[in-house]
């Protein structure tokens, strides 16, 4: 799929029930802005969202071109079984131009 990505990122830290150390990968994809309500809770509004994907750690490399700047990239993506939840997550990701957005 192609995305306009605004990061890609490790999130890492310790739990406090266990005090094992952790590490997550994740991509920031931008997503049109679409109004929601819930009835108790509406938001409206303009712009961008955004959703974060978890990826393979050992993709995070290929995002160092991006230098505060977004970028449009073509992601593969996946099904994967995390902490007992079906999850998407990307395994690859290729520029799809030179293309960049100003951040």
């Amino acid at each position: 799929m192609r995305a306009l990505v605004l990061k890609a990122f490790k999130r890492e830290g310790t739990k406090k029930d266990s005090g094992k150390t952790y590490e997550l990968f994740f991509i920031a994809i931008a997503l049109p802005f679409s109004d929601v309500d819930f009835g108790s809770y509406k938001e409206t509004g303009f712009g961008v969202n955004y959703a974060e994907l978890p990826m393979e750690p050992s993709l995070l490399p290929k995002f160092s071109f991006m230098n505060g700047k977004p970028a449009y990239m073509d992601l593969t993506t996946t099904e994967k079984i995390l902490f007992g939840d079906l999850k998407t997550v990307v395994v690859d990701a290729k520029v799809t131009s030179s293309e960049t957005k100003a951040a």
